[in-house]
Formats: C-alpha cells, sequence, structure tokens
C-alpha cells in the first residue's frame, strides 16, 4: 500500500481549487484501487460576493422625500449566516445615521425562522426595504424582487444561502465508471459552520479503480461543488491523503 500526500507545499500549481504533485519519474497503475484516506480543509469559500451577483440590496427612510433617502447596501465579500447578514444590515443603518428604539430594536429586521424553515422579514412604517430579484432575494428564500414597508412576511422558499451543498473530490488517477465524471474519489457536506477546520477520514474507504496502464507524471486533486462547479478555496492548509493498492493485495487480505 502506497500513500501519496498532497499540500500546498508541494503543489506545482497557485489555482486554489486545484492540488498538483509532479512526480520525479513516471508512474504507471495497473489493476489498482486508490482512496482518499484523510484530508484537511478550510471551510473558505463564499457564499456572498459580487462575482455571484447577490451582495447588494437597498433601504429608504419613509420620512425623507430627498434623492439621498434611498441607502444601497453592498455586502463585502465572505461566508455569511442570516444572522450576519441582519448584523451586516443594522451595522450600516447605523452608519447611516439610524438608530434603535428604546428596546433596542431596528424597524427593519432579517431573521431565520426556524418554525416554518424560512426567513422573515419585518419592516416598520418609517422604512422601505427593498430586495432586487437579481441574486440577494434567492439567498433569503423569495422568489421576486420586494419593496417591503410596514409589514412581516415569511419568504417563498427555503432560504439558499449556501451555494455548496457538497464537496466533490476529484483525482486524476481514478477510473470511476460508475459515475459521469471518472475523477471523482470522495463527497461530503460539511458539517461545520463556515470558517472551521474540516477534518475528513472516512470510517470506511471508498476504493476506486485507477487508470490502467497509462503514464503519470503528475498527480491532480481537484475540488467542485454538487454543481460540478470549481471550488473557490481560500486555504493555506489544504491537505489530501491518498491510498494506492493493488487489487491483488486487496483480494489476499481479505481472503
Amino acid at each position: 500500500m502506497n500513500t501519496i500526500v498532497l499540500t500546498n507545499s508541494n503543489s506545482a500549481t497557485d489555482i486554489n481549487s486545484r492540488l498538483s504533485l509532479r512526480l520525479t519519474s513516471p508512474m504507471k497503475l495497473e489493476d489498482s484501487l486508490i482512496c482518499l484516506s484523510d484530508m484537511t480543509m478550510n471551510y473558505s469559500w463564499l457564499n456572498i460576493a459580487e462575482k455571484y451577483g447577490n451582495n447588494k440590496f437597498s433601504y429608504q427612510r419613509n420620512d425623507i422625500t430627498t434623492e439621498n433617502s434611498l441607502f444601497e447596501i453592498t455586502i463585502p465579500d465572505g461566508s455569511y449566516e442570516i444572522k450576519d447578514i441582519n448584523n451586516y444590515l443594522h451595522f450600516v443603518m447605523r452608519s447611516n445615521g439610524d438608530k434603535p428604539d428604546d428596546k433596542g430594536n431596528y424597524g427593519i429586521n432579517i431573521n431565520p425562522n426556524r418554525i416554518y424553515n424560512r426567513v422573515t422579514i419585518s419592516v416598520n412604517n418609517n422604512y422601505i426595504l427593498q430586495l432586487p430579484s437579481d441574486g440577494f432575494n434567492e439567498i433569503l428564500g423569495f422568489k421576486n424582487n420586494l419593496s417591503i414597508r410596514n409589514s412581516e412576511i415569511n419568504g417563498d422558499e427555503i432560504p439558499q444561502v449556501e451555494r455548496v451543498e457538497s464537496v466533490f473530490v476529484h483525482c486524476n488517477l481514478a477510473q470511476n465508471s460508475f459515475q459521469l465524471d471518472s475523477s471523482l474519489i470522495y463527497s461530503f457536506t460539511p458539517d461545520k459552520p463556515a470558517g472551521s477546520l474540516l477534518n475528513i477520514k472516512p470510517n470506511f474507504p471508498q476504493w476506486r479503480r485507477t487508470r490502467n496502464n497509462v503514464e503519470i507524471n503528475e498527480i491532480d486533486v481537484w475540488f467542485t461543488d454538487q454543481n460540478n462547479k470549481l471550488l473557490d478555496l481560500n486555504d493555506p492548509k489544504l491537505k489530501v491523503e491518498l491510498q494506492i493498492v493493488p487489487i491483488a493485495y486487496m483480494k489476499n487480505n481479505l481472503a
């Protein structure tokens, strides 16, 4: 059984969704299996960003009729939960001179509703909240652009805050005949919040056949989401450990 470890430090590429290990001499695999045995990565991908077109909305004070009554909000690129969006909204409102009432409540609130699995938005009579239909409303689970005033409404659908539902791990050594993408060796759903260090160590190795009789000069591992889009990682501590074993060895040890 052979172990191969890929990290940021030994990678031959600076593409953030890929690790690449160049071999000192070509490798040829015959009748072998490969699996992911251990992986460490940061939950570092973004769910709100300018490039996704989902980071803008606006609000208006009802008691102001000048052209300065509309305040645009641009959320900085990052990984957010609903409560983080609400906190940033209130931060911007404070910066614009909007103050909470005696109980500390603001006139606009965006909160998760655990009972209905929706987002609940409440706006008092002093404000109008504008939700565009170009991405931000979909995060909160609203189908159309909205202008909300003096009301409390629930989203139309379950909020889609997290763009990445599953992480797919690929390797150029694999020949997975049961997948359209034969390079797939493992997939998982993060069980920790954004910003956490994830340690993926399968309890049971998921062996995949390797490519046969092909000269390999470089070992590549890359990461995609459930839609096969490359994962936008920002991770200086990425580590992937692979195990390669001949099929005959497995048969002899399982006999």
